[in-house]
C-alpha cells in the first residue's frame, strides 16, 4: 500500500535536516507496554526501515507493526481485524488517502504499510520536517490499545543543499572574576549558525586554560589556583562548519595565611605550665583557617587553636612550632623560643 504525499511548503534553512548525516538518525522506536486491565491488553511495536526519506518523490520506507495479545501471542481476527494508519507532517499537514486507510493484520499478528517521499521542496524549510506514523488497532480489543507511532526524517535531495556558513560562537562567562575555590559558569547559548540560534543543533568544546575541559553548552568549573586563564571554546555546527573564541578570566586568591604564637606567661621553671595561642593567626577574606599543629621541640605536639597547658620537664631552651592550614590548602609556620629555667 503506497502513500503519495503533496510537494513541501519551504523557506531557508535546510541546517537541521542536514542532521540526519550528522545528529538526526532515528533508531528504530517501539512502543511501552499498554496501560489498562493486564487480560485484555493488546501491544503493538511499530518499526521504520529506514527511517530516514530522500524527499525525491521514489524513495520509499516500509512500516511494520507487530500486534500480539496479553498472552504475547498474535491477536485473534476477532479481537483485532486492522490497523488504522494516520500519517502527520511536522509542521501539521496530514498525509493519508482514505482508500489506504486500513491494513488487514496477518496471521502472524503483522501488519504493514509503505510510504513514499514527497518531492523535493521548491525552497528550503525553515524547520526540519519529519512524518509521524501511527496505527490504531480497529477490532472489539482495541478499546485496551493506543495509538503507537514512529518517526521518519525527511532529508533533501544530494546537491540541493545551501552552502554552509561557519558557526558564531559567542559565550558569557559568570562571575568574570572570581576567588579560587568558587564555582564559574560558562554560557554558550548566544551562539548563532546561519543567523540562527544554534541550541543543541551545534556541540560545544570547553578548554578551561588549566588542563580542564567539558562538553555542553552550559558548564561550571572550578579553578584551584590563582591566575589569568584563557576559557577556549569551540562550537561545531551539524555540517561540520567550525568557530571557536575565547575569553580571559582572572582568579584570585585570598590572602596567605599568617601564624602567629602567643605565650603565658612569658617565663618560668620547669614546674609553671604556660599556655599557647595561636587564634591571631589570620588568613585573607575568602579562606578560612582548618587546622592548627604544634609542635613544642621536646618530642611532644598538640592540635587546636589553644592547646592543652604545657609543661617543659627539664631546663634548657625549646623551639615551640606552630604549622596552620587554611581551606586552600596553603600553609604558613612560625616558631617561637622558650626559655625554662
Amino acid at each position: 500500500m503506497t502513500h503519495t504525499f503533496t510537494r513541501m511548503v519551504a523557506r531557508p534553512i535546510w541546517l537541521a535536516c542536514l542532521m540526519a548525516t550528522a545528529g538526526c538518525t532515528l533508531t528504530d522506536q517501539s512502543a511501552p507496554p499498554l496501560s489498562g486491565p493486564s487480560a485484555l491488553g493488546l501491544s503493538v511495536v511499530l518499526v521504520a526501515e529506514p527511517d530516514r526519506l530522500t524527499q525525491d518523490g521514489l524513495s520509499t520506507t516500509r512500516i511494520t507493526a507487530t500486534v500480539r495479545n496479553h498472552e504475547n501471542r498474535p491477536p485473534d481476527p476477532s479481537e483485532v481485524s486492522t490497523l488504522e494508519w494516520n500519517v502527520i507532517a511536522s509542521d501539521g499537514r496530514t498525509f493519508v488517502e482514505p482508500s489506504q486507510k486500513f491494513t488487514p493484520i496477518n496471521s502472524n499478528g503483522m501488519a504493514s504499510v509503505e510510504i513514499t517521499a514527497p518531492s523535493a521542496p521548491s525552497a528550503i524549510p525553515e524547520t526540519p520536517v519529519s512524518l509521524t506514523v501511527t496505527a490504531t488497532p480497529v477490532g472489539k480489543n482495541s478499546a485496551n490499545a493506543f495509538a503507537r507511532q514512529v518517526s521518519v526524517r525527511l532529508v533533501p535531495p544530494a546537491g540541493t543543499l545551501p552552502q554552509n556558513n561557519n558557526p558564531v560562537a559567542r559565550f558569557t562567562i559568570t562571575p568574570t572574576t572570581a576567588m579560587v575555590g568558587r564555582t564559574v559558569t560558562v554560557d554558550a547559548s548566544q551562539t548563532t549558525d546561519e543567523d540562527l540560534n544554534c541550541g543543541d543543533a551545534c556541540t560545544y568544546a570547553w578548554d578551561f586554560g588549566d588542563g580542564g575541559t567539558d562538553g555542553g553548552r552550559v558548564k561550571t568549573h572550578t579553578y584551584v589556583a590563582a591566575g589569568t586563564y584563557n576559557i577556549r571554546l569551540t562550537v561545531t555546527d551539524a555540517r561540520g562548519g567550525v568557530h571557536v573564541t575565547s575569553t580571559p578570566i582572572t582568579i584570585t586568591a585570598p590572602a596567605a595565611p599568617v601564624a602567629v604564637i602567643t605565650m603565658s606567661p612569658t617565663s618560668g621553671t620547669t614546674a609553671v605550665a604556660r599556655n599557647f595561642d595561636g587564634s591571631a593567626s589570620t588568613v585573607g577574606a575568602g579562606a578560612t583557617i582548618t587546622s592548627y599543629t604544634w609542635n613544642f621541640g621536646d618530642g611532644t605536639s598538640a592540635d587546636g587553636a589553644t592547646p592543652p597547658a604545657k609543661t617543659f620537664a627539664a631546663v634548657g631552651s625549646y623551639v615551640v612550632r606552630l604549622t596552620v592550614t587554611d581551606s586552600l590548602g596553603r600553609t604558613a609556620t612560625t616558631t617561637l623560643t622558650v626559655t625554662v629555667s
